[in-house]
């Protein structure tokens, strides 16, 4: 091609080929870039036209971005920035967040700090569907320091546990620690407090150490703190055992031995197998990881035949 010249024109038959070539894939190129929007927009229309009729309780993030974002636009009051006419949300063109997923709204609020109209519009929707912005396991640490009733606890720790896999609210340690510290004295909570103990061993993100001495507490703590049931007590010791091996600090291991000793008889009562199974469990523990000068155990008086504890 030539300064002067409009178009390319080949000189060589090969060059033809090529000007064809090129032409033939900008073309594709067009065509591929054009089914994708085409396929892009049939899908977001059939996840709405799902939502709409409660197969689905949630969008995709992009299209749940965009269909939030006109939401809060098309329901804002004139005049107002924080104050929404949810009523509205009935337009066939909108997506009505009154009947979203819970969990993911919480989310998202948990994420808008920098969109106060947003943060608003979702507390509004709670506020008329009669719920609480509060993460679900503060929901369950309050029903346990109140009317503790059984079912409604072991759904909202349900519920905590798809917000905590979510992402949306993670479950710590000292949050098990309080749940089980309020039932402690509550009768008919063994499936609870047998989840909670799970859920602290197996999907809260603690050291072994912190761990270990949470469920000393629930065993074996001081009277009036620690379980009042033989069957926690039970389930607590198995769960000790079972994280010993990852314990290695000296101190916390002979500390939990002392309180066993100390109120393991009482705390144990009738459930002796367990109580020895402990002592032993920890002794051994003691012995694989400790200098034998840590662990103080009483000594046997002179001509007397050594018993165990």
């Amino acid at each position: 091609m030539r300064p002067t010249e409009l178009s390319i024109q080949p000189y060589w038959p090969n060059g033809a080929h090529a000007i064809f070539l090129a032409r033939a894939l900008v073309d594709l190129i067009l065509i591929a870039s054009l089914l994708q929007a085409i396929g892009i927009a049939s899908r977001n229309s059939q996840q709405k036209s799902l939502f709409a009729v409660g197969q689905i309780n949630r969008l995709d993030e992009l299209v749940e971005k965009t269909a939030l974002a006109r939401a809060v636009r098309e329901t804002r009051i004139d005049g107002s920035e924080h104050k929404f006419n949810l009523s509205r949300l009935t337009d066939t063109e909108l997506v009505d967040f009154r009947r979203y997923d819970l969990t993911r709204l919480r989310q998202i609020y948990a994420g808008s700090n920098d969109d106060p109209a947003q943060k608003a519009f979702i507390a509004q929707i709670f506020q008329q569907r009669g719920q609480t912005l509060d993460p679900a396991i503060v929901v369950a640490q309050n029903i346990a320091a109140t009317h503790r009733n059984d079912l409604l606890l072991f759904r909202t720790i349900e519920q905590a546990l798809v917000e905590h896999e979510a992402r949306a609210h993670r479950i710590e340690l000292d949050d098990i620690r309080v749940l089980m510290f309020e039932l402690r004295n509550t009768s008919g909570m063994r499936d609870l407090k047998e989840r909670l103990i799970e859920v602290a061993e197996t999907r809260v993100s603690a050291s072994p150490v912190a761990l270990l001495e949470m469920l000393r507490d629930v065993a074996v703590g001081p009277q009036g703190e620690r379980d009042l049931f033989q069957y926690t007590t039970r389930l607590a010791a198995e769960s000790i055992r079972r994280v010993l091996p990852k314990v290695d600090d000296c101190l916390t291991l002979q500390e939990t031995l002392n309180e066993t000793l100390s109120n393991g008889p009482a705390a144990f009562r009738s459930a002796g197998a367990a109580y020895t199974a402990l002592v032993d469990a920890l002794r051994s523990r003691i012995d694989e990881v400790c200098p034998p000068a840590t662990e103080s155990r009483p000594q046997t008086p002179e001509g007397a035949s050594p018993t165990s504890p």
